[in-house]
């Protein structure tokens, strides 16, 4: 056997690459999947704005061959990888926390960008007047002393200059904000004194024409009551007017027979056609009408109007000559007269001039008590 023996070789290592942010990796991966969605180029460029759609400085460019087999895991995690070291470069150079937008561009699809992801940044950097990356470490325990102490020099200037910045931030914004309420208070009370002044100039404008106003209103309703007081004269003359005829014959002492219509048949009549359905059925209750075998008429009360249904009767046997016109005496008087309440309701719910008729009845009545009186025989 030889002094130099062959030794077996060393299993070497399989190491399984990972990306440095997962997510960007699942994105670039997911542009290759499909077969009219793989990317022509990447781009890398700073983005701006809340929703990160304003896009600035290109930092590097990738392109692909049209319809490109999809790049082994391996070539897609050095990738992103790469994208991330770069715009971490780019970070730390702008010394600040910055978004970055990974761009995908397909010319068969469109001539913008159809995916993009945003990779938010923030700078890694040492104070250069605390870290010295020449210097070496005399063992491990040293040198992790070291990183230590400058890592924590570093975020104490750093929490130290961000304290100042904030403090001087808050000292020009409370600053500001003064300004702004003295101004707004300088200006209210400016406002204030203008308005007492024109108040104090329009107050006596102000009371003469309230003045005139009211008595513009008082007028109003005088002539507006006139005007229904004509109209409720001329109704009734006009409604007198027909009744002449019966009237004068009442007068002579002709009185209507049985079945013939008098002057206050012809007023309840009128009165009840004046009514709509709504107001009768208030006023008289609602009525179920069925035909009997002998070819008659059954009416049954279903609901209770204003006036009871005796009274309701006295009115309908008045207006159709069913009954006599003594009958009308019972609704002034006796167990089947109109209460005050029950005319209250009723002039709630009917107008003034549909009691025209009912009211030429009583003038016609009191005429003629006057050509009564005055004549010979009396």
């Amino acid at each position: 056997m030889s002094d130099r023996q062959e030794r077996p070789p060393k299993d070497r290592v399989q190491v399984n690459p990972e990306p440095v942010r997962p997510e960007l990796f699942s994105f670039i991966e997911r542009l290759f999947d499909g077969s009219d969605q793989k990317p022509e180029r990447i781009e890398l460029k700073q983005a701006f704005g809340a929703s990160a759609s304003k896009y600035g400085q290109q930092i590097d460019l990738w392109e692909f061959k049209p319809n490109v087999v999809k790049p082994e895991r391996e070539a897609i995690v050095a990738l992103s990888n790469k994208i991330v070291d770069l715009a971490q470069q780019n970070c730390n150079a702008i010394g600040k926390r910055h978004r970055y937008a990974v761009l995908a561009k397909h010319y068969a699809k469109s001539d913008s960008y159809y995916a993009a992801f945003v990779l938010a940044m923030n700078p890694k950097q040492i104070a250069p007047d605390k870290y010295d990356p020449t210097a070496e470490d005399d063992d491990e325990l040293t040198s992790d002393s070291k990183h230590r102490d400058n890592l924590l020099h570093y975020i104490l200037d750093h929490n130290k200059h961000a304290d100042e910045h904030e403090r001087f931030r808050q000292e020009q914004s409370s600053a500001a904000t003064g300004d702004i309420i003295g101004s707004y208070q300088q200006l209210v009370q400016m406002l204030s004194t203008q308005n007492l002044e024109l108040m104090r100039e329009h107050r006596e404008l102000f009371k003469q024409t309230d003045d005139a106003l009211s008595h513009k209103a008082e007028r109003d309703n005088q002539i507006e009551m006139r005007k229904f007081k004509l109209g409720m004269m001329t109704d009734a003359f006009n409604y007198l007017k027909a009744l002449t005829p019966v009237v004068v014959k009442q007068i002579q002492g002709k009185q209507p027979g049985p079945g013939e219509r008098s002057a206050e048949s012809m007023a309840f009549e009128a009165f009840l056609e004046g009514l709509t359905e709504n107001q009768a059925k208030a006023l008289f209750g609602e009525y179920d009408e069925a035909q009997q075998p002998d070819g008659t008429i059954k009416r049954t009360l279903r609901g209770n109007g204003i006036f009871t249904p005796e009274q309701a009767m006295i009115f309908s046997g008045v207006a159709r000559c069913e009954r006599p016109l003594s009958d009308i005496d019972l609704l002034m008087d006796g167990e089947h007269a109109i209460t005050e309440m029950q005319r209250n309701r009723a002039m709630s719910i009917i107008s003034m001039q549909q009691f025209g008729p009912l009211l030429a009845v009583v003038h016609q009545k009191m005429m003629a008590r006057g050509l009564q009186q005055n004549s010979p025989t009396h």
